[in-house]
């Protein structure tokens, strides 16, 4: 029998999708870009708009004539925080990121995915590190030039896949960044192959990194530990660093299955 498909509010829905055309690459937007992204009337767009800028989910900048995100979701991010179970996931997470930091002298990061978004929730240096590489907590990584975004793409299901793969920016952060969508379906046939993902400078000229997946307990992709170092101290050390990664990796997963 085929499913049913949920009845939605169209202007719910509509608001949503406005405040899904914001992303890294469009922080902020006209009204009338919205409506071009949208393809929606631009009267409709504004009295959405307006209703989102009056609960403080959008601000409107005045001197640009343009909107952007408001403070309404930081307001909320800590109530997701709690509630959502990432306080938890951290906790379970934490220690083994500490361990893996400190065994290679390398950093390592967790990031889970939401809808088509992945994003890092914790971070780790090695305690005795002479330098510090940083992540950006809670903003969504590239899908086609990083590990972990790469490693989202893989377990996507198509067409979805397809789908978001015709439609990412290809940008060139750097001469190694990929930049096609037939590119990257062939990096992805040989990570799927090897169960992990790589980025040797695509993102930032002598930083590179490893991903190894993270599944939940029903065996659907959850999200990813990821170790981060300079490109040559990587690169020497991959074939060590791989098993130790999805041997980390899989603890935390082992750790997930008690929440």
């Amino acid at each position: 029998m085929k499913q049913k498909q949920p009845y939605l509010i169209q202007s719910v829905q509509r608001s949503i999708d406005i405040i899904n055309c914001f992303d890294e690459d469009h922080p902020s937007l006209s009204l009338s870009q919205i409506s071009r992204r949208l393809e929606l009337n631009v009267n409709t767009v504004r009295g959405l708009v307006n209703t989102l800028v009056a609960n403080s989910l959008l601000v409107h900048d005045r001197s640009s004539n343009t909107y952007s995100l408001g403070l309404y979701f930081i307001i909320k991010s800590n109530l997701v925080y709690t509630t959502g179970n990432i306080g938890s996931i951290i906790s379970i997470a934490h220690p083994v990121l500490e361990g893996l930091s400190n065994q290679f002298g390398i950093f390592c990061s967790l990031q889970i995915i939401s809808q088509s978004h992945i994003f890092t929730v914790d971070s780790v240096n090695p305690a005795n590190a002479h330098y510090k590489l940083a992540a950006t907590l809670y903003e969504p990584l590239k899908l086609h030039c990083t590990s972990s975004g790469k490693l989202l793409l893989q377990y996507m299901k198509e067409p979805f896949r397809s789908h978001i793969i015709s439609g990412l920016n290809y940008t060139a952060l750097t001469p190694k960044t990929i930049t096609s969508p037939s590119q990257l379906a062939k990096v992805l046939e040989v990570q799927e192959k090897q169960g992990y993902s790589t980025e040797f400078e695509e993102t930032t000229l002598g930083i590179s990194s490893i991903a190894a997946p993270i599944f939940s307990t029903d065996g659907t992709f959850f999200g990813t530990l990821s170790a981060t170092a300079f490109s040559g101290l990587l690169e020497a050390n991959t074939d060590t660093v791989v098993p130790q990664l999805l041997q980390a990796a899989a603890r935390i997963q082992e750790g997930l299955s008690a929440l």
